[in-house]
């Protein structure tokens, strides 16, 4: 372990004391807990980083201690897990388990750029959870803790383009690398109620130097993807440019698995731009630390299907945890710019202000696209007029009436799962069914069940205007004050010039690291990227921003 000053630590003794507090007036007397005793302690580094002291962050300032007697044949056990905020609940008596915080989204730090393009990075470490079980002979006022990963350290090693291409030539372009995805074939069960655990058990460690025979108390479900998310901080942005020849690692930090209990693992590269990049890891058995090498091949977009970023998603997810990168066909749209856009994870289409004369190529770029993508689906609106009925037509003759929701079914849309929208393959809704009263950007938190989503308001001069705005009910529905009914409900765009500063708000730390955004967000010059003439909109990243919120969070899935 690489200590860093401020470490904390969280430590439990079979037989230790902890002083309480004092007793009687005149001439007080120290209290003691006497066995079973926990204490909050913070690293300080000696001489070396992975050499430490502790001290206690007990308000009284009381750390454990040895009882007033002892003799040489008394054995105490001492049990301790980094880091301490992460501890759920600690150790008891005959129970000798860690019940740890367990949070998938992750972020690295970047630190520098080498000369030979080589990216170096920091991870969170606090997403590495160590423990240390240690059985000893009272020996001074000193006890030696080893501390061990139980968690499965992954280093996803990505370099830009394959061999197959000339280096140099300048032919290929720079790509956005928003984060990379571990997705995991099987959810580990957590427990609590608040926030998602998982029980680490000491009972059977072995002590001093290692802690093999510690095990996972937590099963895995078989037939539930899981995936942990690795976002990039790269100073004043949320991704790395990635140049020809250039490398780039990010370390995930995965459950504590064994065995071949995660054979079939996917690491998705998020990319900004219409590629898809997934890489499924070799079956073996796993171990505490492993690397995977990724070559992101040469980009041939006449080849390339596009950003098929759903087919990773699990079909019993449901639609109210997406979140949907919109965007808006206005006056002019032309067939080629909607594939664009869908070709770049765009999946809300906004027809309302479309001419009629572009309708069927607008539809039918959407059915060219989703051939080619057998596991994508597209959201359509249509405007409440005489003019809708006319669209919905056109949609039900290319993909059956059952793809026109109406009033009556938007009551179920709730229910609904990702396997129920990907047979329907578009869902043509009229506006103001999937919208909140001035509102676009949710947030869902662990449970994802409706009473605990969340919007953040759109009417914002800057990141730093965004609150959080406690809805009722299940985000889909239409809330707020003022409504005469949903059929007044609009959708609010987010200020054009904005573009990056809520993409790194969507990914910053405010937000809480095990949950992602869902909802619809419609983006202005959706997919485009940096561009001085348009005003610097990274459209590019916030689409990719709002596709990488997919896989943030866990979920419950039923």
């Amino acid at each position: 372990m690489d200590w860093v000053n401020g470490d904390e630590v969280h430590l439990f003794s079979d037989k230790a004391w902890i002083q309480t507090g004092t007793t009687g007036l005149f001439n007080p007397k120290p209290t003691y807990a006497e066995g079973n005793v926990t204490c909050k302690y913070s690293v300080n580094i000696v001489d070396h980083y992975y050499h430490a002291n502790l001290s206690t962050l007990s308000k009284d300032g009381y750390s454990l201690q040895w009882p007033d007697k002892v003799d040489d044949t008394d054995v105490f056990t001492f049990l301790s897990a980094h880091p301490s905020d992460r501890v759920a609940n600690g150790p008891a008596k005959d129970s000798w388990k860690f019940e740890m915080l367990y949070l998938t989204n992750q972020r690295v730090t970047v630190d520098s750029i080498n000369a030979k393009g080589e990216y170096t990075t920091t991870p969170d470490m606090k997403n590495a959870y160590l423990m240390a079980r240690d059985t000893v002979v009272p020996t001074g006022q000193h006890v030696l803790l080893h501390f061990n990963p139980i968690m499965t350290t992954l280093d996803v090693h990505i370099h830009a383009h394959g061999d197959d291409h000339e280096i140099g030539t300048g032919i290929i372009n720079g790509m956005k690398i928003t984060g990379v995805s571990v997705i995991m074939p099987k959810r580990l069960q957590h427990g609590g109620t608040d926030k998602p655990t998982f029980t680490y058990d000491l009972t059977d460690a072995s002590d001093r130097y290692d802690i093999s025979g510690g095990s996972l108390a937590n099963k895995l479900t078989d037939n539930c993807p899981q995936s942990v998310y690795v976002g990039i901080d790269n100073g004043t942005d949320p991704y790395v440019m990635l140049n020809e020849g250039e490398s780039l690692s990010l370390i995930a930090f995965l459950p504590p698995v064994e065995g071949g209990q995660m054979n079939g693992t996917k690491v998705k590269i998020h990319t900004a731009g219409a590629y898809d990049f997934v890489v499924t890891l070799p079956n073996k058995d796993w171990i505490e630390e492993g690397r995977i090498d990724i070559d992101l091949p040469k980009l041939d977009p006449d080849r390339n299907p596009g950003n098929a970023w759903m087919k990773n998603l699990p079909g019993n997810m449901l639609m109210t945890h997406l979140s949907l990168p919109g965007a808006s066909c206005v006056a002019g749209t032309e067939a080629d710019e909607v594939t664009r856009w869908l070709r770049a994870g765009v999946r809300v289409l906004d027809m309302c202000n479309a001419d009629q004369s572009e309708w069927e190529a607008i539809r039918d770029a959407v059915a060219n696209f989703l051939k080619a993508n057998d596991k994508e689906f597209v959201i359509v609106w249509g405007d409440r007029n005489s003019k809708d009925e006319d669209l919905t037509k056109l949609w039900k003759a290319e993909f059956g009436d059952a793809c026109a929701l109406t009033d009556a079914s938007r009551n179920s849309f709730d229910a609904m799962k990702v396997a129920d929208a990907r047979n329907l393959r578009v869902l043509v809704l009229k506006k103001g069914v999937i919208a909140t009263d001035k509102n676009n950007i949710y947030k869902v938190s662990d449970e994802a069940s409706g009473s605990q989503y969340y919007i953040h308001t759109t009417s914002i001069n800057r990141a730093s205007d965004i609150d959080n705005i406690k809805l009722s009910g299940s985000s889909w529905n239409v809330t707020g004050s003022g409504l005469i009914n949903h059929y007044d409900c609009q959708v609010y765009y987010i200020n054009d010039g904005l573009n990056l500063e809520v993409a790194k708000y969507l990914t910053s730390a405010r937000n809480d690291e095990s949950t992602g955004c869902a909802g619809i967000i419609m983006i202005p010059f959706a997919g485009q990227a940096f561009d001085n003439n348009l005003n610097q909109v990274y459209g590019d990243v916030l689409l990719q921003t709002v596709i990488d919120c997919n896989y943030k969070f866990i979920i419950d899935l039923k």
